[in-house]
């Protein structure tokens, strides 16, 4: 999606990549309040299950030097 602003009010609001690249998309241009309100309650509910926190959890201990970044990460996911 690309975030633009437009209309009559020139709010912000996001459209289809497609739309843009070749106009083949029949996908309406969306609020972006509509969207963000939507994707900030699926981060709200996102609960992976146990079996993704392990293979997150096993792809961070086995990847480059931890940092501290990554430390503090890792205790939040934990």
């Amino acid at each position: 999606m690309h975030g633009t602003t437009g209309g009559r009010q020139n709010t912000p609001r996001y459209y289809c990549s497609t739309r843009r690249a070749d106009n083949s998309c029949d996908q309406p241009i969306t609020p972006a309040e509509q969207v963000e309100r939507q994707l900030a309650q699926f981060l709200t509910d996102f609960a992976p299950s146990a079996a993704i926190r392990e293979q997150i959890l096993a792809r961070l201990s086995s990847s480059a030097p931890e940092t501290s970044e990554t430390t503090r990460r890792r205790a939040g996911l934990e």
